[in-house]
């Protein structure tokens, strides 16, 4: 079986054969050249690891965020524009999976009922005697998240727990 020969910057890579500046090396790899891919994990593997572990993930979530970083980037190489910013390309991916990765920690809590708002209303009149004044405090309370709402109106209710 004859194989279809290699595009010019894959044939250039494997003619050379030597240390090859990046870009070059992006070119060669994102022509389909194997051994090109080989060396752009062999140059930059090491600072991704670095850019992935600072953001203080397990030493095996770095590995899974490299490895979907290197899948996702030598599949993705023919939209790398600029060959000569095949590092900082390299980089922002493997923020963002690592971002991706972080984000699936945090979990929200869904619940079917919304809670009800308190009425401020009794603590309110045993507190201010102007009803403009107590207007205004209501109005300043329903602002405030649900928590900080009825935080309010405890400390109203019980001025000397405070």
């Amino acid at each position: 079986m004859q194989h279809a020969p290699l595009p010019e910057p894959a044939r250039a890579f494997a003619r050379a054969r030597t240390p090859m500046d990046p870009a070059s090396v992006a070119r060669a790899a994102r022509s389909g050249d194997v051994a090109a891919q080989g060396e752009l994990v062999r140059m930059f593997d090491a600072r991704l690891r670095r850019v992935v572990g600072g953001f203080g993930l397990s030493p095996s979530d770095v590995d899974d965020v490299l490895q979907s970083t290197w899948l996702g980037a030598l599949t993705s190489l023919h939209t790398l524009k600029d060959p000569d910013a095949v590092g900082a390309w390299l980089s922002i991916t493997a923020r963002r999976h690592a971002l991706r990765r972080l984000q699936r920690r945090v979990r929200e809590v869904l619940r079917d009922e919304v809670p009800e708002a308190e009425s401020a209303e009794p603590a309110l009149d045993a507190v201010i005697a102007s009803d403009n004044e107590r207007a205004v405090l209501r109005a300043a309370i329903a602002t405030l998240p649900p928590h900080q709402r009825r935080l309010v109106i405890a400390l109203l209710e019980h001025p000397d727990a405070s």
